[in-house]
């Protein structure tokens, strides 16, 4: 038997109280109490059928016979003409009816009504208005209003009703059914004032039930929303074309299971939520072209409508805003929605074709779940991402075009796409999670672009069995893919001729070119970062080798020194490239994220122009950026060295400049960090990201009255790598800046092993004698963790006995560091190649420790012994409590005299000092002795440990009061007591 679906109604089934003047069409029995006549055919349940086109309108019943109704088994309804012949049995009835011009009118309201007994089938002229699988009580009836959109089935002249019923679970069976017409009442209402409506249609009509129809035009206020709403509850018909209205409120249409037709105001630029909630017999709907947003549940189950085409200028749909419109069968989205929501058109069992519009980015989760008729997808090239079962369940699905830009498949996106045999992934997928084809059971050959193989954990298609299905890869990465956690469970990986537009790098991906790339060949390549299934961003890593040549068209990385501010300073929060091999691009970008309201220091391996900087983060963007006027510290003009860029100017290859931003949403939300494409210059500088050789940056020189002011430069990591600075041909110390801790650092590429960021700017002085700096190749590398190397390359280590003391100084939220360096082939002046002069945080709340002498503040000073007194400076930035800490020590006991409480505390490695301070700058209060023949006066430094006030020597010797000068131990401090 021809099937058809409950999706199909056009009709709509309500109990009603008032039905109005009704005249019959054709009788409904317990109404009359006489009998009606239907032309039958009989049979006993999973027996004889009649001919599968028996509703039909041509049907040639004359065969059948002519049996009286309403049928029933005896004592079930309150009349019948024929007795139910056998229970687990079955009736097809067809009953005529004449349809008049003026009936035949939509001015007329046709009403079907029906009792029954257990499943039944109604048709119209062969086409199905409604079915039922439940069974009713005998004293009730259902009255099936039938809209006037039912003209296109309808005839003038001769109709006809066909039924089945079956009575299925015994005991008793019945059946009647009826057709009545009456009139439609329809209302023009012009609401001058208002609120006015509700009087203007009591003026005209009894009751608010009495209108069917209503044209509406003018202003309306709460009042009429609540008349319409609560009050007009027979609407079948409103046409609210020339309404002033904006919005249409949420629920303003909830559950209207009568409403067949509306216009909407033609101004109208957002419907709430619910608004047309289980409005079942609505089957079309004309957006109007202001329309902006819908909201949630909009449309929830309006299962009557045929097609569903949302205007260009709609920026927003809700979530399960067309969910279970399951008589739709064509969808057109416009290039202004970006984002389809959750649930949005699930269960449209009868979607047979969607038009997807250029500018489309998200489809989210189950939008298009249980879409049962779907045989075909095209996405457009702007998608970016698939939800969670964005499309499961969908078993007609047999071809999928997947678009290359496509970034990301969520777990379960096809899953039970029973009919789908084969698929192509695009290029530039990179992540799809477990498994987005779970139980894709006929799925038998899957052929993936990517040169990397898309992050998966699972299998695909994932609870099937892999024997017989096969993978094709591009062959260049062919071994890649038989070492991928998921795509390794392929028995069979064949490789194919093929070199994708696009490859995108998310892991640590190691390529090899061959020789024979075409020169025509110009791939976007992108090194990108993504949390994975992980908490953390992971950051694409690329390591090129090979004797081919690799000409991009585009070349873009990520640099994102926010995230690094977030998490721990030697996280991979960078991409990065290692390149052996050969390379060019015509284009280059770098994507670079900054957090705001904090310095970054920064440097590109290209030239820049300031205004082709672009900001990419939502709301507005503040900016500035500066460079380092070395000149002007030599000069003696230390607090002019930081020279505002204009927008003209262009940033150097090489050279180190600071940016700071400022980020604010469009609700004036302060964000935390802002987003920039920095693009380089065309010109001969723009390929030395892909540079293959040692790299030597000239130093400048500024001649100076002072040696701890002479020729300062800010340069940067040359390499698209993170770098390990003991590979620099360079001894002396480094500055950095620590964003986190709002402060700078020094370093020495003799006792730290300091790993560069790609893009990081640094300071360096340049040494008398020295005038560059030689960047090793061999100090690229793809983490920023430090590598174990047999001996350090330039030390001075192997003819020099140096010991290294580290102290910080912390207030509990941040903290700074010093160095004293005890190297007796030192100088106690300011030596270029081995100290570093203190520089001082940009933010006077920050605490500053550092140490000084003749007139020169240290952030390192290399020194010989001496008396091995070094004098330390603080600066406070608030009153409070704050900490020394000895991390790092060569000298085994170091002593911290504090002259303002005259205490001298010995401290080990680890130790630390707690002391009260008010807000300033203090030169004379501590003092570091590192000799170890010290000795001095002090008293006693209480420690956290568990409390032991008892004294003991060195030797372990306890004594009661001791008052001989030496070295006690009390509370597991060492201290000193002097005369």
């Amino acid at each position: 038997m021809k099937k058809f679906t409950f999706s199909l109604l056009i009709l709509i089934i309500g109990f009603i109280t008032n039905l109005n003047a009704q005249t019959p069409l054709l009788p409904y029995g317990q109404d009359t109490s006489e009998p009606w006549s239907a032309k039958y055919f009989y049979a006993k349940n999973n027996g004889e059928t009649p001919p599968a086109d028996w509703f039909a309108a041509d049907f040639d019943d004359s065969a059948w016979g002519t049996i009286e109704g309403p049928i029933a088994t005896t004592g079930t309804l309150s009349y019948s003409a024929t007795e139910w012949k056998d229970l687990y049995s079955s009736y097809w009835l067809r009953r005529q009816f004449e349809l008049d011009e003026t009936t035949f009118s939509k001015k007329v309201k046709l009403i079907l009504k029906i009792t029954h007994d257990d499943g039944y089938e109604v048709y119209l002229n062969g086409i199905l208005i409604h079915s039922n699988t439940d069974y009713m009580f005998p004293s009730d009836s259902k009255n099936i209003y039938i809209t006037h959109r039912l003209s296109k089935y309808l005839k003038k002249g001769k109709n006809v009703i066909a039924v089945k019923i079956s009575d299925t679970r015994g005991g008793v069976a019945f059946i009647d059914f009826g057709l009545s017409c009456s009139p439609f009442r329809e209302l023009n209402i012009s609401v001058t004032t208002p609120g006015a409506m509700g009087d203007s249609i009591l003026a005209k009509v009894e009751n608010f039930t009495d209108v069917d129809g209503l044209i509406l035009s003018g202003s309306l206020n709460g009042s009429d929303f609540e008349n319409i709403q609560t009050r007009l509850t027979n609407l079948r018909e409103i046409d609210m074309t020339n309404v002033n209205m904006l919005s249409i409120p949420n629920r303003f249409f909830y559950k209207r299971h009568l409403l067949d037709k509306i216009e909407l105001p033609s101004q109208l630029s957002s419907i709430g939520n619910e608004a047309f909630y289980e409005c079942n017999s609505l089957t079309n709907i004309t957006f109007p072209k202001n329309l902006k947003t819908i909201g949630d549940n909009a449309f929830y189950d309006c299962n009557s409508l045929e097609e569903i085409i949302l205007p260009e200028g709609l920026i927003s749909i809700g979530k399960y805003c067309f969910y279970s419109c399951d008589n739709n069968k064509y969808l057109k989205l416009p290039s202004t929605l970006n984002n389809i929501t959750d649930f949005s058109f699930y269960y449209n069992k009868s979607l047979q074709k969607i038009d997807f519009s250029e500018g489309l980015i998200n489809i989210y989760n189950h939008a298009f779940c249980k879409c049962e008729s779907l045989s075909s997808l095209k996405f457009p090239s702007s998608l970016y991402y698939l939800g969670d079962n964005v499309f499961s369940y969908n078993k007609s699905l047999t071809e999928i075009s997947f678009n290359e830009g496509l970034y990301k498949m969520h777990d379960n996106a096809f899953t039970n796409c029973t009919s789908l045999l084969e698929v192509t992934l695009p290029s530039t997928l990179a992540i799809i999670n477990a498994s987005p084809f779970d139980y894709c059971d006929n799925l038998t050959k899957v052929t993936c672009l990517s040169i990397e193989p898309p992050y998966m954990t699972d299998q695909i298609p994932y609870g099937c069995s892999m024997e017989g299905r096969e993978l094709y890869v591009p062959a260049i990465s062919i071994n890649t893919y038989k070492q991928s956690v998921g795509w390794d469970k392929f028995q069979t990986i064949k490789p194919i001729d093929h070199l994708p537009q696009n490859i995108t790098v998310l892991t640590d991906l190691h390529l090899t070119l061959p020789e024979n790339i075409p020169d025509d060949y110009k791939p976007y390549v992108r090194l990108i970062s993504d949390k994975k299934s992980t908490s953390y961003e992971q950051y694409g890593r690329l390591t090129v080798n090979g004797e081919g040549t690799l000409s991009m068209s585009h070349f873009r990385m990520k640099w994102d020194p926010n995230y690094l501010y977030d998490y721990s300073r030697n996280s991979i929060c960078y991409t990065s490239l290692i390149n052996n091999s050969h390379l060019r691009a015509d284009s280059v970008t770098t994507d670079l994220f900054t957090r705001n309201d904090r310095w970054t220091f920064i440097s590109f391996p290209f030239d820049v122009k300031i205004s082709d900087i672009k900001t990419t983060s939502e709301g507005a963007t503040n900016w500035i950026i500066r460079k380092y006027d070395g000149k002007a510290r030599a000069n003696g003009s230390a607090h002019d060295t930081w020279v505002k860029m204009t927008n003209d100017s262009i940033l150097k290859a090489g050279v180190g400049y600071i940016l700071q931003s400022s980020r604010y949403t469009n609700n004036n939300n302060r964000q935390a960090f802002s987003g920039f494409l920095m693009k380089a210059i065309n010109n001969s500088n723009k390929n030395n990201l892909f540079r293959t050789e040692d790299i030597t940056v000239p130093l400048n020189e500024y001649l100076s009255e002072f040696s701890h002011n002479r020729s300062w430069n800010l340069i940067g990591n040359p390499y698209p790598s993170f770098f390990d600075t003991r590979f620099m041909e360079y001894e002396a110390p480094i500055t950095v800046w620590n964003q986190r801790n709002n402060t700078y650092e020094a370093y020495s590429p003799i006792d730290d092993a300091y790993i560069l960021c790609p893009g990081e700017a640094f300071f360096v002085q340049r040494p008398v004698n020295q005038e560059s700096i030689t960047f090793n190749l061999d100090g690229r590398q793809t983490t920023r963790d430090a590598r174990t190397i047999e001996e350090q390359l330039g030390t001075r280590a192997a003819f020099a006995s140096r010991s290294v003391v580290n102290l910080s100084i912390s207030d509990g939220n941040v903290s700074d560091r010093t160095r004293i360096v005890i190297n007796d082939e030192a100088n106690m002046d300011y030596e270029s190649d081995k100290d570093a002069s203190k520089f001082m945080s940009l933010e006077n709340s920050i605490p500053q420790i550092y140490s000084s002498a003749n007139g020169v503040d240290f952030a390192i000073n290399e020194r010989p012994m001496n008396d091995g007194d070094v004098q330390l400076s603080i600066r406070i930035g608030a009153e409070g409590i704050h900490t020394i800490t000895l991390n790092e020590s060569a000298i085994n006991i170091v002593y911290l005299e504090d002259n303002y409480q005259n205490k001298i505390t010995a401290m080990m490695p680890g130790d630390e000092y707690a002391f009260t301070s008010e807000e300033g700058i203090f030169s004379d209060r501590f003092i570091l002795h590192l000799n170890p023949n010290f000795s001095g006066i002090g008293s006693i430094l209480d420690s956290d440990a568990p409390a032991d006030d008892s004294y003991y020597t060195i030797d372990g010797i306890k004594v009661a009061n001791p008052t001989a000068p030496g070295i006690y131990i009390r509370n597991n401090k060492k201290i000193i007591i002097k005369k």
